[in-house]
C-alpha cells in the first residue's frame, strides 16, 4: 500500500512538487542513518522488495555496493556538469561538447540575460532535473526560473540517495545552448551502459524532458532497450516501449559506440550519454548509478543479467 501510495503522489502532477520537497527533507532527516540500513529501507519503501549487498547479484545491488565503497575522485569531477568538460577535453572529444554561455556560483550573479541568445538552458551542476528552458527571451520569466534553480541550489543529491559522487559537488549554474533539431524532430537520448569499459547495452529514450526543461514523469517517457547490434531487448523500466517503426535510430551509431568506449574506460560502470543534433554528436553526461541504483525492470530477471555484467572483483582495479 505505501509503494502504491508513493507512486500516486509521485506521478500526480499537483502533489509532484510537494513530494519532491518531503522526500528532500526526510532523507535529510535521516543524513545520520548507516549506509545499509539507509539503503535497505529506501529499496524496500520504493519497491517492496529486500536488497541484499552482502552477497550483491542483481544490478541494483551492484549499484548500491557501488556507492558505498568505490569512492574515486574522478567520479566527483564526472558527475559535476561543468567540470566533466574538462575530462571530455581531456579524452580528446571537445568537439562532442554542448556550447557553455555562462557559469554562476550564485543565484545573485544572474543579473540580466540581454547578451544571451533567444534560446537557453540555464542548468545546475549538480543535481539531477535541475533544468530551466527559455525558448523566447522576449517573455521569459527570470525572476521566477531563478527561484526553482534557488531550490535546486540547496539540494545536495547525497542526502536522497547515497550516490557518494554528488556529495562534495560545488553548486553552480551553468548556461548552455538550447539542443534542437532544424528538421523538427524531437530531442532523443542515447543512452550507453557500459561495463569496465566496454559498453553493453544502449538505451534510446523519447520524451526525457518536459517542455520546460525538467524531467518527464517516467510513465509519460518512452525508453527502448537494445543490444550493441540494436536488436530489441524486450524490457522496461516503469516506461512505454515506442513501436520499432517510430524509434529514432542514430546516424552516427559507431561513432558514439567508439566514444562511449572511450569515456568509461576508467570505471567500472559508467552509462555515457549522447544527443544527434543536426548531424552532429553532442555529449550529454556521464552517470554512474544510473536510477539511484533503483530499477523496476520488467521481467524481473533482467536487473540480475544486467548485474552478471559488472564485476565487483575488479574494483580493486580502478582505485
Amino acid at each position: 500500500m505505501k509503494t502504491i501510495v508513493r507512486k500516486i503522489l509521485e506521478n500526480n502532477r499537483m502533489t509532484q512538487g510537494v513530494y519532491s520537497k518531503l522526500r528532500y527533507y526526510y532523507a535529510k532527516f535521516n543524513a545520520g542513518k548507516e549506509n545499509e540500513k539507509y539503503a535497505v529501507e529506501y529499496y524496500y519503501n520504493k519497491f517492496g522488495r529486500k536488497l541484499n549487498l552482502h552477497d550483491p547479484k542483481t544490478f541494483d545491488e551492484k549499484i548500491w555496493w557501488l556507492k558505498f565503497n568505490y569512492h574515486n575522485p574522478l567520479l566527483t569531477k564526472c558527475a559535476d556538469k561543468f567540470l566533466v568538460r574538462e575530462y571530455i577535453k581531456e579524452q580528446g572529444l571537445e568537439h562532442i561538447l554542448n556550447d557553455l554561455y555562462a557559469v554562476y556560483d550564485d543565484i545573485s550573479e544572474i543579473k540580466c540575460i540581454d547578451q544571451l541568445p533567444e534560446k537557453f538552458y540555464l542548468k545546475c551542476n549538480h543535481v539531477s532535473g535541475g533544468n530551466v528552458a527559455c525558448f523566447n527571451k522576449k517573455i521569459f520569466d527570470l525572476e521566477k526560473a531563478k527561484k526553482k534553480l534557488s531550490w535546486y541550489m540547496n539540494i545536495n543529491q547525497y542526502y536522497i540517495t547515497r550516490e557518494w559522487q554528488y556529495k562534495d559537488i560545488r553548486p553552480k549554474i551553468i548556461c548552455e545552448k538550447f539542443l534542437e533539431n532544424s528538421n523538427g524532430n524531437p530531442l532523443v537520448d542515447y543512452k550507453f551502459y557500459c561495463f569496465n569499459g566496454i559498453p553493453k547495452m544502449v538505451l534510446i529514450k523519447h520524451g526525457t524532458s518536459k517542455a520546460d526543461g525538467s524531467h518527464q514523469k517516467e510513465n509519460l517517457q518512452y525508453e527502448n532497450y537494445y543490444d550493441m547490434k540494436l536488436n530489441p531487448l524486450n524490457i522496461t523500466d516503469n516506461s512505454q516501449i515506442l513501436p520499432e517503426n517510430e524509434v529514432i535510430f542514430p546516424f552516427y551509431y559507431q561513432e558514439m559506440k567508439e566514444y562511449a568506449t572511450v569515456l568509461a574506460e576508467p570505471f567500472p560502470f559508467v552509462r555515457v550519454d549522447f544527443y544527434e543534433i543536426n548531424n552532429n554528436i553532442i555529449f550529454g553526461e556521464l552517470t554512474f548509478t544510473c536510477a539511484g541504483g533503483c530499477h523496476d525492470f520488467k521481467p524481473t530477471e533482467f536487473n540480475e543479467e544486467l548485474g552478471s555484467y559488472l564485476d565487483l572483483s575488479k574494483i580493486s582495479l580502478y582505485e
